[in-house]
């Protein structure tokens, strides 16, 4: 089973694309199950999801910016382990 680790950059306004300013999320996604984890004010936060959220759709005024950072297959514990951790988050 593959993980995709994404950087999301994310901006609050047209002046934030301008001058450069961000806020950067590191994101995983595993696509076999169909959800994503991220860790954003202290808070792990698990959710469904699809790759279409990692698709940017308008290049000069993007609000958040993916980049694939690696992908790689998984092990049985680490399997196991987001499992029961969406288990844990996602009814």
């Amino acid at each position: 089973m593959k993980i995709e680790i994404w950087e999301l950059r994310l901006y609050y306004n047209f002046f934030d694309i301008l001058c450069g300013k961000y806020i950067t999320i590191k994101e995983k996604f595993i696509p076999d199950l169909n959800y994503s984890i991220n860790i954003y004010n202290n808070k792990i936060n698990v959710f469904k999801t699809d790759n279409t959220r990692y698709i940017s759709k308008n290049i000069f005024c993007e609000r958040i910016k993916p980049i694939l950072l690696k992908e790689y297959d998984m092990d049985k514990k680490e399997i196991d382990f987001y499992k029961k951790l969406k288990k844990k988050h996602i009814n």
